[in-house]
């Protein structure tokens, strides 16, 4: 005879398993304010979470929850045995990059959301592989990684929603750049005279950016990020809320605005947030332009006139990541070697000279990284695959007022 305890586990295994995974909207709630398809708008969101630490990592699970599209989770970090204080994180992640295993939980609450994890730094990635979010979340004390994403957000124009903490005032924060026109204020824009020495300077490293090691032990000059785990969940709640808001049009719009929650007083503030005149970074807005077909099957031509811009412009320059355009080179004795060719960064160039026969190697002065287009007349119907950039998942151009991203139509997720 079979023990209640084991007929009823069987019972219980068999319920779990003939019960399907939950509806998207089985909590959903009736937004005040909102649409009935509500839950609908957020199912098309795609966001992208810069730093899955602390925040970042508990952002992720929000959205995963709320029924996003899709998310791009870019951290290089892994998890650390002080994790364990502050993090969404178990003894059994210890060592494991923490955008992967985010992206490994999302998947479990939510099978069908698109998932694409990066495993460097934001200052690696292509502007192509943000074209996509519709908003991203930095929650990263890295200053370097803060000012860049805010210049991506700006030419891309993404909105920005930056989430942060104080932990020895109990205090969250969360700014919410709008970017609409490339006019508004960025995270560079607040920068005071102390953020910029150490951003400069790179004097500082945080001691929660996943280091084998704890420098701030070490008399380095490291500042230890310290704070409370309630105070990370804080902040993360905000900052969804703030995604959710924006998503929705709740409420008063949170574009170029900062929140500020005080757990010493239970105050909270809004303020909006503006733009500094003297700001280093560049606030011009791309154009983002989908080509149907692969870039670099394209010609010159044709990728000047799908933007809308005249080639023969001596301030229209083209600019291809990683890749350098080497129009000729001059040899010891004298003579010009053409080349005309795109060439990667930290590859040898190297022709013979025709003169002289000696191997003539190409130098700094003879290679640009962004070229007036003026300079590919003698090319322009080719093919930009067989000017050496083979391989390409998007490419710039500008003048003096205007620019433009081209990208490739549609880029599937990456799981």
């Amino acid at each position: 005879m079979k023990s209640f305890a084991q007929s009823g586990r069987k019972r219980t295994r068999r319920r779990a398993a003939a019960n399907p995974r939950p509806a998207r909207t089985a909590r959903f709630p009736r937004l005040v304010g909102t649409c009935a398809d509500a839950a609908a708008a957020l199912a098309r969101l795609r966001v992208a979470i810069v730093g899955c630490g602390s925040v970042g990592g508990r952002v992720a699970l929000h959205l995963a929850r709320c029924g996003v599209r899709g998310l791009v989770l870019i951290d290089p970090k892994k998890y650390r045995p002080v994790s364990l204080l502050t993090h969404e994180c178990y003894t059994e992640t210890i060592g494991q990059n923490k955008a992967d295993v985010m992206a490994t939980v999302c998947r479990s609450i939510c099978p069908d959301l698109e998932v694409r994890v990066y495993v460097k730094p934001v200052q690696d990635l292509l502007l192509s592989d943000l074209v996509e979010a519709d908003v991203v979340v930095m929650a990263t004390d890295n200053l370097p990684a803060e000012v860049d994403t805010g210049q991506r957000c700006i030419w891309l124009g993404k909105p920005l929603v930056h989430a942060a903490l104080h932990g020895e005032t109990l205090t969250a924060s969360v700014r919410f750049f709008l970017n609409s026109d490339g006019q508004g204020p960025c995270p560079a824009c607040l920068f005071g005279p102390q953020e910029w020495r150490d951003h400069d300077a790179n004097l500082r490293r945080y001691s929660c950016d996943g280091t084998a090691h704890d420098p701030c032990l070490e008399g380095t000059g490291v500042v230890p990020t310290r704070s409370l785990s309630f105070l990370c969940a804080m902040s993360a709640d905000l900052a969804t809320n703030q995604v959710i808001r924006h998503a929705l049009g709740l409420g008063r719009s949170v574009g170029d605005t900062m929140v500020e929650y005080n757990g010493y007083t239970h105050r909270t503030v809004v303020v909006p947030l503006g733009r500094n005149s003297n700001c280093p970074c560049e606030h011009v807005q791309y154009r983002v332009v989908r080509s149907t077909r692969q870039i670099s099957d394209l010609t010159m031509r044709e990728l000047v006139e799908m933007a809308g811009a005249n080639h023969k412009s001596r301030d229209l320059l083209l600019q291809i990541p990683n890749m350098r355009w080497i129009d000729q080179m001059t040899c010891k004795c004298g003579a010009v070697t053409v080349v005309r060719h795109f060439q990667p960064y930290g590859d040898l160039c190297t022709k013979k000279c025709q003169t002289c026969k000696r191997i003539v190697v190409a130098g700094p002065m003879d290679a640009s990284g962004a070229v007036a287009t003026a300079a590919f007349d003698s090319v322009l119907d080719v093919p930009i695959r067989r000017l050496g950039a083979r391989a390409m998942s998007q490419a710039t151009l500008r003048d003096a007022n205007r620019a433009w991203l081209i990208v490739p139509a549609h880029r599937e997720a990456r799981q």
